[in-house]
């Protein structure tokens, strides 16, 4: 395996990561089990985009680099073929994580590490983009869509989240 295959197996980490959050204090992390599930359905939704019958005329930007192998998670599953790759999965569920994350400790008003926090999210993304190139997983375009995406899911996370908090806040 190389360097690549690691960082590709990233979003696994961080959904068994907050999933175990959740276990280890039911009650307070409602947040983080909320999050898995949201980046899951995101990733089901990524499925669906990587479908959807584009036209032939913009394959070379919708299908896989020639080439692209082991794709999935685990890099496990050889030759991908010409296959749907708009957007980066990968890049969209890291996306959503970073973007919450950078948030998450924004909003906290002891942490004067911020801008560490953002430097290490912004280069979480920008190794995650490597990996998926590198690989020839996706071409640039895919992995940009994903950012974009994922950026996009991230906020509307927020969005649902502080509703969330606030409706509670009113219930008590």
């Amino acid at each position: 395996m190389s360097i690549a295959d690691y960082i590709s197996v990233i979003p696994l980490a961080i959904y068994y990561g907050l999933f175990y959050l959740f276990l280890t204090n039911p009650y307070n992390n409602f947040t983080e089990l909320f999050l898995m599930i949201y980046m899951l359905v995101c990733d089901i939704i990524v499925k669906i985009l990587k479908q959807f019958p584009y036209p032939k005329s913009l394959h070379y930007i919708t299908n896989r680099p020639k080439g692209a192998s082991n794709t999935d998670y685990l890099s496990r599953n050889g030759l991908a073929g010409n296959v749907g790759g708009l957007p980066s999965g990968h890049m969209t569920s890291i996306t959503i994580f970073s973007v919450y994350i950078i948030y998450y400790f924004l909003n906290q008003t002891k942490n004067k590490n911020i801008y560490y926090i953002i430097f290490i999210n912004i280069i979480l993304i920008l190794l995650m983009a490597w990996s998926r190139h590198y690989k020839k997983c996706h071409n640039i375009f895919q992995i940009i869509c994903g950012i974009i995406f994922g950026f996009i899911m991230g906020i509307i996370f927020i969005y649902i989240i502080n509703y969330l908090k606030k409706n509670k806040e009113n219930r008590i």
